[in-house]
C-alpha cells in the first residue's frame, strides 16, 4: 500500500527536520502520489503496483533546499518477521 500519510506522520514528529508540507512532493515507483502537499488519487493504483516489484524506490522531496540522500531498506512484511521470529536473541 502507497501510504503516504504514514510518510508525512515521520516527517511531522521530526523536529530536526525541514519540511515545507505545501511543496511536499511523495513518488512510488516514480508515480507522485502527493504533489505540493495534496494528494494524487488517480496515481494511486500506478503506485501500488511498482510496490509490488522486487526493487522500488520512494522519493521524497522535502520542498527546502537541494540536499540529497539515499538509503538501502528491506521488507519487513508478516512472511519475514515469521521467519527471523525463531531466532534467539
Amino acid at each position: 500500500d502507497p501510504n503516504w500519510g504514514r510518510i508525512i506522520a515521520v516527517l511531522g514528529a521530526q523536529h530536526h527536520v525541514a519540511c515545507n508540507f505545501k511543496k511536499l512532493h511523495i513518488r512510488f515507483g516514480g508515480h507522485s502520489v502527493l504533489r505540493n502537499g495534496t494528494p494524487d488519487m488517480r496515481r494511486l493504483g500506478a503506485a501500488k503496483k511498482a510496490l509490488q516489484r522486487g526493487h522500488v524506490c520512494i522519493d521524497v522531496s522535502l520542498g527546502v533546499g537541494a540536499a540529497q540522500a539515499r538509503f538501502l531498506t528491506t521488507d519487513l512484511s508478516k512472511r519475514y518477521i515469521a521467519i527471523n521470529a525463531g531466532y534467539p536473541t
